[in-house]
């Protein structure tokens, strides 16, 4: 990441950290099961900025780092929101959401 997104991440870190973030704690838990679910199928966290940078936040938020003790409500929240995407059919608004927020969707 080049310095100039290095910098915008670490201040959406900073806004999260005082709780002027624009992510809800919803919106945090179901970004990551999105993530969980995908297990990596898709590039798009690595080069879409954005959605790079809303992981982080995520992360932050729910304090997912190695070492660390995690958020366990918000946790629990996310693990609802994976139960949700695993059950077979269509799948979810938010999880829809997601992949027009960040552009995802096949033309």
């Amino acid at each position: 990441m080049d310095n100039t997104l290095a910098i915008g991440t670490e201040l959406f870190l900073a806004l999260d950290k005082i709780g002027a973030s624009s992510l809800t704690d919803d919106d945090c838990c179901q970004l990551l099961a999105w993530l969980h679910y995908e297990r990596g199928a898709s590039e798009a966290p690595v080069h879409q900025f954005a959605l790079h940078r809303d992981i982080r936040v995520a992360q932050q938020r729910l304090n997912i780092f190695g070492g660390e003790i995690p958020n366990g409500a918000l946790v629990l929240k996310m693990q609802e929101y994976c139960q949700e995407l695993e059950q077979e059919g269509n799948k979810p608004d938010w999880y829809k959401a997601i992949l027009q927020k960040y552009k995802l969707l096949e033309s």
